[in-house]
């Protein structure tokens, strides 16, 4: 959808651009409709409480994923 297109740009931009070596997503647990969009990108969850879900995506994961 158009976030998950945003956020992909983003993270070019965040990546390629600017040179940033990871990025987190942070949304609440409870929201399903934002946990998609890193799942789809293939973040990887580091954390998880009742108020926040912390996931990550590195420079270098994000330059060898597979492109759908």
């Amino acid at each position: 959808g158009l976030v998950t297109r945003a956020t992909m740009r983003l993270l070019d931009y965040a990546f390629f651009d600017r040179g940033l070596e990871f990025v987190r997503i942070r949304f609440a647990p409870s929201n399903r409709r934002s946990a998609g969009v890193p799942k789809r990108l293939g973040f990887q969850w580091e954390s998880e409480n009742a108020t926040v879900v912390v996931t990550s995506m590195s420079a270098l994961a994000w330059r060898h994923r597979s492109v759908e």
